[in-house]
């Protein structure tokens, strides 16, 4: 079709032209701060106009993400005049999607669409209609969502950055993920078959207002005020060492997703020399996604950091405990990515509050139990890692966060072979995984939610499910245990909303 070639055209041009690293006063990226706080009032936040911080011909917008709403959120305008939306950002698909007050979603009693923002096609003069071909099943068990609708043309902006004709999908009837996406990821994330077409990574070169479909994400640790999304270019002040380049994951030749392999894990407390996780149960190809809250890895592994760190399964809640004093501990769990390594803090795998044990407050743990065809690195290690993601050249360059960063270092990415400023590339990578034949199935898949023991993985119109029956056990087991309802457990109001987990891959 007319719009795949366009986009291999496109493609080619950004991976094969000489690198060239441009030192500029003025570096040509877009940066998005990303924020973390609770929105007391989401409704005033949501749609107030953002002020564009002066800094010569950098874009800034806010990514939210409310503790009580987990994802990070991006805020900006569909159509002529712009209507206010706020998308969830997610690095595991392609599509730009808004919802509409008449959604299967929107139009409930509750009005759950109103602080997020709806789009009325009819009141934009520079809305064109695609085609009806817009179609994507996002979600997992009792919550599994197909959404259908229309692909438009729409004039878009997000901080600043203005894209007219930029292809987004309309939401005719359910919406999964609830309130509408980004997508920052590979152009044929969501493919399915249907033609592929110019995404916002993409759309922002050809605009000019970045030079390679790249994009840096640095959220800071759990809770701080704000982080960073850097289209195209690098914040050298924002990571601690080196910054080493990985190549991502082809099935069958094709990049359908942010993925490395994960090729080895290790635990280190208090100092002491660090005891590595079952090498049989690695390499693992994993997605990195800003869309999940927890770390998702196999039972093979889980079950061991389960009883290493005296993590007790709670069914009610569908989550991992352990008590929340343990963030003060001082262990690290090393995340190793073919010779690149991650150290992750209990301060950022111990997550909110979830209620009391014996009179002991006990908190989510920020590692949960998937099918071994489903593993992510989501926020606890994105949070730990500053990740540079080059579409172009297939690699996510990575190294450990600097929480505290001082006066930020942008520089801009070229085009071409290492286009990644200061990064170097890995001497031996592993590109697969002994998840690779499940992965390969899996791979072109929306949001997946993690409620209880149970797993759903779905892609296109086929689910593979898992479930762990055999994780319940005594109070006085370990592991994947799950606690007793005669224990004295007081939950907290509200926590079993934060913990069925929408990961959007």
């Amino acid at each position: 079709m007319k719009t795949t070639l366009l986009l291999s055209a496109s493609v080619l041009a950004y991976s094969t032209e000489a690198i060239v690293l441009n030192e500029r006063a003025v570096p040509a990226v877009v940066s998005f701060d990303v924020q973390r706080n609770i929105i007391e009032d989401p409704v005033r936040r949501v749609h107030q106009e953002r002020s564009l911080r002066k800094r010569d011909n950098t874009l800034n917008i806010d990514i939210v993400n409310p503790n009580d709403l987990a994802l990070y959120w991006v805020n900006g305008t569909v159509g002529t005049p712009g209507q206010p939306v706020t998308l969830a950002l997610d690095t595991g698909s392609s599509d730009t999607w808004v919802n509409v007050a008449s959604s299967d979603f929107c139009s409930q009693d509750s009005d759950p669409c109103k602080p997020f923002g709806t789009y009325d096609h009819s009141k934009s003069s520079t809305y064109k209609f695609l085609d009806h071909n817009f179609d994507n099943t996002y979600g997992g068990g009792s919550r599994t969502n197909q959404i259908k609708g229309d692909y438009i043309t729409e004039t878009v902006k997000f901080g600043g950055a203005t894209l007219k004709n930029f292809q987004i999908g309309v939401a005719s009837s359910k919406s999964a993920n609830d309130k509408g996406l980004l997508g920052v990821s590979y152009a044929a994330a969501d493919g399915g078959g249907r033609d592929m077409y110019n995404n916002f990574p993409i759309a922002l070169v050809d605009a000019g207002y970045i030079k390679s479909p790249a994009f840096s994400l640095y959220l800071n640790e759990l809770h701080a005020s704000k982080g960073q999304l850097l289209f195209g270019g690098v914040d050298t002040s924002k990571y601690t060492g080196e910054l080493q380049s990985i190549p991502t994951v082809a099935v069958n030749g094709v990049h359908y997703s942010l993925e490395i392999a994960l090729t080895g894990l290790s635990l280190k407390k208090d100092g002491k020399k660090p005891s590595s996780y079952s090498s049989s149960s690695l390499p693992l190809v994993t997605s990195l996604d800003c869309g999940s809250t927890t770390i998702i890895l196999p039972e093979s592994l889980t079950k061991d950091i389960f009883d290493d760190f005296d993590v007790k399964y709670n069914s009610t809640l569908g989550a991992g405990l352990l008590p929340c004093s343990m963030k003060n501990n001082d262990w690290n769990l090393t995340y190793s990515f073919s010779g690149v390594e991650i150290d992750v803090s209990m301060r950022e795998l111990v997550l909110d509050p979830a209620g009391y044990e014996d009179d002991e407050l006990q908190c989510l743990f920020g590692i949960v139990t998937g099918p071994d065809d489903l593993v992510l690195m989501g926020d606890p290690f994105l949070r730990s890692a500053y990740a540079v993601f080059d579409l172009a050249n297939n690699e996510i360059s990575l190294a450990q966060a600097n929480f505290n960063p001082g006066k930020e270092n942008i520089r801009e990415i070229g085009t071409g072979k290492d286009a990644v400023p200061g990064a170097t590339k890995v001497k031996s990578a592993v590109t697969s995984g002994v998840n690779s034949a499940a992965a390969s199935a899996t791979t072109v898949v929306g949001p997946v939610e993690t409620v209880g023991a149970v797993t759903t993985v779905t892609s296109g119109s086929t689910a593979a499910s898992t479930s762990s029956s055999s994780s319940a056990a005594t109070s006085t087991s370990k592991g994947l245990a799950a606690l007793p309802t005669s224990q004295s457990m007081h939950l907290v109001a509200g926590i079993a909303g934060a913990v069925g987990l929408a990961v959007a891959l």
